[in-house]
């Protein structure tokens, strides 16, 4: 398994966003505090450095542009457990030598990317004040009846007050050329 250090990850977000010189101890800076004050834990240790793995990175670059943005941290804490959790209702797994276990979304999102697919991960308010982390990716096929019940679904589902959205499969693309992943 490949992990990847700050540096590596400073260098790599500077190189996408065209970071002018200057301005690259701010990102390090702000990539060692994301991931000193929210759930994105390292794989392993070398030395005195943290390594991430693959998914962990994936959530750092798009909590990085969710702080740019300016998400207050309690908003970025949520995205960040919601990213690393399994939805309720598993749709994909990964399963070994006497297991299966539901992917975590934002495994899932890293698995879509790699394919082409163009997704949104962010935020949903609805009337009640609440942003709600969301995932707006294509739905996995489905039976005829099952799909019929979605659509059903959707169309009770009152429109969101307000949305912040981040092209995820984008970013996450772009994040694996950089790193060359």
């Amino acid at each position: 398994m490949t992990a990847y250090r700050i540096a590596d990850l400073t260098a790599a977000f500077s190189r996408i966003d065209a970071t002018p010189d200057d301005r690259v101890p701010q990102l390090d800076k702000r990539l060692r505090n994301l991931v000193s004050r929210h759930y994105l834990p390292p794989a392993e240790r070398q030395g005195r450095a943290d390594l991430f793995s693959l998914p962990t990175v994936c959530a750092l670059r798009l909590a990085e542009r969710a702080t740019v943005f300016g998400l207050d941290r309690v908003q970025l804490d949520d995205l960040l457990r919601f990213l690393q959790s399994a939805p309720d209702h598993p749709i994909r797994w990964r399963e070994g030598d006497g297991f299966r276990e539901a992917l975590t979304r934002i495994e899932i999102a890293l698995e879509r990317a790699r394919v082409g697919e163009d997704f949104h991960i962010g935020l949903a308010m609805g009337r009640e004040g609440v942003a709600v982390p969301t995932a707006w990716w294509q739905p996995e096929p489905v039976t005829p009846g099952a799909a019929a019940i979605l659509d059903t679904m959707a169309q009770d589902r009152p429109e969101p007050d307000a949305v912040f959205r981040l092209p995820a499969g984008r970013l996450i693309r772009e994040l694996l050329g950089a790193l060359g992943a």
